[in-house]
């Protein structure tokens, strides 16, 4: 096989998310429609059990709103709705307790059947019921009882890492018991939220059909969800958790492949809400040469930035500063000081598939601290392309002849580049 296999390469870039999921606690929402297709729940399932297999601690909440209509409709009973909310009376909880052991049984089956995708295990994966949410009436709301309708009260967090611990896979069941011995029907998407929230799991992974997912950037932080939350029926409720949640993945349910392809690939196929920084903006190290040099290379070759020998980015590399996201270096800047007040700003660089993100501003903004660090007062920078965007940012354009004069007797007259510089630490 050659460097080109596709499969060698895909495993080379699987290979950090393999080692960095490891241990992590991942609850999973699977929407009632991905349940109802056999196929599409056979492979996603087959998914699961190898994140499983692969050191993830999974919980699973399943969706099963349109399993609970039809055997409500088979027994010609209907249960009226408050919003998105279903009033739930006594009569109903039988039905309901029967599609949700059903469903149950259905995917123990599946995970125990040896399939090709799950002959990496050396034991068919548990997956098991039990209480581990207790439940409270939701009451009376705008004048409709809800009788059986419940939410959540406690998360039994211990018991949850306990079976996660133990290897199991934790499924979080429709028909949920009160402390005072009553069952209640509990909405999937609220325990799994809440259960992500009090676990602090590392991730909360929502599998809709695509004509339900909201419209979002492809990756946004908690605060810009804040601002969304109106945008979706669901929102809300994410951003409720995004707090306690490191990140929330919104996945098409029949997309193939998705679950995989949103965990073991740098970008993902979904939409991505994290709660903290999503990317790293550190100090370079000489070991961060061969990605600079690859993110540089195009704007060098486009003549946007002066080209720089691997040599003399070694030896200076002590000035830059670099944005990593999941170990790809996708930004870059240096930062030389010209005087004792004033320093250049050079190779200033944010991966194409990276701009709009906000991740130019933070690199200007790091810069600019590591300035004030250094007790300067003023940063130039020469540019022949990209003044529009340093004007936005504080830059003012100045003449070559107002550079420090160890500056002005390296400017370089035929490349005609233009210098700005903006006033910093004041």
């Amino acid at each position: 096989m050659t460097h080109n296999d596709p499969f060698i390469t895909a495993l080379r870039q699987a290979s950090p998310y393999i080692l960095g999921h490891r241990d992590k606690t991942c609850v999973v929402y699977l929407a009632s429609e991905l349940v109802a297709d056999e196929k599409a729940l056979r492979d996603t399932l087959a998914d699961l059990l190898l994140l499983h297999n692969m050191g993830l601690k999974l919980v699973l909440a399943v969706g099963l709103r349109e399993q609970f209509t039809h055997a409500l409709q088979e027994k010609g009973l209907q249960c009226d709705f408050c919003g998105q909310q279903r009033v739930t009376p006594a009569e109903a909880l039988p039905i309901l307790a029967g599609v949700s052991g059903r469903v149950a049984t259905q995917l123990q089956a599946l995970a125990s059947c040896r399939c090709p995708v799950s002959d990496l295990r050396t034991l068919p994966p548990v997956i098991t019921l039990g209480n581990w949410v207790i439940a409270q009436p939701r009451g009376v709301l705008n004048g409709t009882d809800f009788q059986h309708t419940g939410r959540v009260r406690k998360v039994q967090v211990d018991m949850l890492r306990h079976a996660l611990n133990s290897g199991q896979i934790p499924m979080l069941t429709a028909v949920t018991p009160s402390f005072t011995g009553e069952l209640f029907n509990l909405n999937a998407f609220e325990q799994a939220c809440a259960v992500a929230s009090a676990l602090r799991s590392d991730k909360l992974i929502v599998l809709l059909p695509q004509d339900q997912l909201p419209t979002l950037p492809k990756q946004l932080n908690a605060r810009e969800l804040q601002k969304n939350q109106s945008k979706h029926q669901l929102l809300p409720q994410l951003a409720e958790v995004s707090g306690a949640v490191r990140r929330i993945h919104l996945l098409d349910a029949f997309a193939p492949g998705a679950l995989l392809k949103e965990l073991f690939t740098r970008d993902g196929v979904g939409t991505l809400i994290f709660a903290d920084q999503y990317h790293e903006i550190r100090q370079a190290t000489i070991d961060d040469v061969g990605g600079i040099l690859a993110l540089i290379e195009p704007l060098e070759e486009a003549g946007i930035l002066v080209r720089r020998e691997r040599e003399k980015l070694e030896a200076e590399i002590a000035n830059f500063l670099v944005v990593v996201r999941d170990g790809h270096i996708i930004g870059c800047a240096a930062l030389y000081p010209l005087d004792e007040h004033a320093a250049e700003v050079a190779c200033f660089a944010v991966d194409p598939a990276y701009r709009g993100q906000g991740i130019g501003v933070s690199l200007l903004h790091a810069i600019e601290a590591r300035a004030c660090s250094l007790g300067l007062q003023r940063l130039y920078l020469l540019t022949t392309q990209t003044q529009h965007w340093f004007t936005q940012h504080g830059f003012v354009e100045v003449n070559p002849e107002d550079l420090p004069e160890s500056r002005q007797a390296l400017y370089n007259w035929q490349r005609r580049s233009r210098v700005y510089a903006k006033a910093v630490c004041e």
